[in-house]
């Protein structure tokens, strides 16, 4: 019990941490702080994709407006960069994973609500994590599980 309050206590003030061993020089570490944080493209590309949505939020745009329109962000987002490609039906890309797997029981054979609602968050954090628009590997799964 100690141990998880010791571990909470660290993350709650890691910042601080970095700048008290006087390690916010480091090139790695200094990447964690609070600033520098912000300006990582895993963040600025959802908020990059989203506005690229709202130009054109019925029929998208096309990849390759997309692609001119990226000045520093990275592609990482896959279900906001299919919402920007696609318009209202690249939701149709997140929505199919959820339905995939919610509808084949042997993945969610937990019987609790809050099990599979962690298990459906991992599958969408994976799947936003890299790109995968462009993996076929990651469609057939998709329609495999649809």
């Amino acid at each position: 019990m100690y141990f998880l309050i010791a571990i909470c206590v660290l993350l709650i003030n890691f910042q601080n941490i970095i700048y008290l061993v006087n390690l916010d020089g480091n090139e790695t570490l200094s990447k964690l702080i609070g600033s520098n944080l912000m300006e990582q493209s895993r963040l600025s590309a959802p908020f990059h994709n989203f506005e690229m949505f709202l130009k054109s939020p019925f029929f998208g745009n096309s990849i390759e407006v997309v692609f001119d329109n990226i000045d520093f962000v990275a592609d990482t987002s896959t279900s906001s960069f299919a919402l920007s490609v696609f318009g209202i039906f690249g939701v149709q890309y997140t929505l199919f994973w959820i339905y995939g797997l919610t509808k084949k029981s042997e993945i969610l054979i937990a019987d609790s609500i809050p099990v599979k609602f962690m298990i459906l968050l991992v599958f969408l954090i994976i799947l936003n994590k890299e790109p995968h628009l462009g993996i076929l590997f990651s469609w057939c799964i998709m329609f495999y599980l649809v």
